[in-house]
């Protein structure tokens, strides 16, 4: 099956249509050899291309300290509220806590690697940041009500489209907003 969307996805269409008229294609074997030379042809050319962009680049970082913030939220407020029984019950503030945190961190991570505006940690960049932050949570918290009560939409798919939707607010207003040059 793996050899089968190799095939597909990396051999340049005039090949693979005239292998497939010929009959020549056989899924149930391996993809041929020589099958990254389709590469050069087909996908790599845009992911060279998309890679070279210093958006991407600062998007990727973006990312990454995204995926590190979800983890220290994540993280925390699992701690405050099974570690301690005053935070179960106030699980709302624990979350509160936990994101309070979270932005913390990503607001010192953005500022000296994805933005690299260096250690200028300013307090008015830092409630913009927050501000930015606040926004995109209600964002998402948006979609999600729309996507889950009116659109019938399974909340774990919801939920992906509601970050999606949070990144890209996030990424474009800290760009432009908070850490312009």
């Amino acid at each position: 099956m793996l050899s089968k969307i190799l095939f597909d996805l990396f051999n340049p269409p005039s090949r693979f249509a005239t292998a497939r008229r010929e009959g020549a294609v056989n899924y149930s074997k391996p993809a041929p050899e020589n099958w990254t030379k389709g590469l050069t042809w087909g996908l790599m050319p845009f992911i060279k291309f998309i890679f070279k962009q210093p958006n991407f680049r600062q998007f990727l970082k973006f990312s990454l300290v995204g995926l590190s913030n979800t983890m220290i939220d994540f993280a925390i407020y699992c701690l405050l509220t099974r570690g301690f029984g005053f935070w179960l019950d106030h699980y709302l503030w624990a979350h509160v806590i936990s994101f309070s945190l979270a932005v913390t961190n990503s607001f010192i991570w953005n500022s000296k690697w994805t933005f690299a505006v260096g250690y200028d940690l300013k307090l008015r960049r830092y409630f913009r940041f927050f501000s930015v932050s606040i926004i995109a949570l209600l964002a998402t918290q948006l979609t999600l009500v729309y996507l889950v009560e009116y659109l019938q939409v399974f909340d774990l798919f919801a939920k992906v489209m509601a970050v999606i939707v949070s990144v890209v607010i996030n990424f474009f207003a800290n760009r432009y907003f908070v850490f312009k040059r």
